[in-house]
């Protein structure tokens, strides 16, 4: 179901026509939540994650926050706290809450998601280094330069 109408919902935010792509996703959404008696499904996980997108576009980072944490809980629910897949929408919340220089909320994620990357990809793998990047670059915005350095060294 959600498979087939995501490149049209793509295509829509694309294009910049995020009224009709919401529109689409909330049908999806309550579609899912019906369907699944409000049991967590990844199809539910991917309709909250362009719903989130939707709202960064719209400079609505509350509701993309919202959005992505259930995401990340649906994804930890049903494939484990340290799935790649998992790492994929802590990246997108952490960089969010970067963006937003909300550095104590960034910070767990960060560490969470340089373990699944250590885990799954290796220490020398360049996601790994960019999220050792990214943590020296919030320790260094907090100006704790002790806790940076072995990540500018790292990475």
């Amino acid at each position: 179901m959600i498979n087939d109408e995501l490149p049209a919902i793509d295509e829509a935010i694309r294009l910049g026509n995020l009224e009709l792509a919401e529109s689409m996703l909330m049908t999806i959404f309550d579609n899912l939540t019906r369907a699944n008696n409000n049991s967590p499904s990844m199809a539910l996980a991917k309709v909250r994650e362009r719903l989130a997108q939707i709202a960064t576009r719209r400079q609505k980072v509350a509701i993309a926050i919202e959005h992505l944490v259930e995401a990340i809980n649906i994804k930890t629910a049903l494939s484990g706290p340290l799935s790649l897949d998992c790492g994929k929408t802590i990246d997108k919340l952490s960089e969010l809450y970067m963006q937003e220089c909300k550095y104590s909320a960034a910070e767990p994620l960060l560490n969470r998601l340089l373990k699944i990357r250590q885990v799954h990809l290796g220490n020398e793998h360049i996601e790994t280094a960019n999220v050792m990047h990214s943590l020296a670059c919030l320790y260094h915005a907090q100006e704790n330069f002790l806790k940076a350095e072995p990540f500018h060294k790292e990475s």
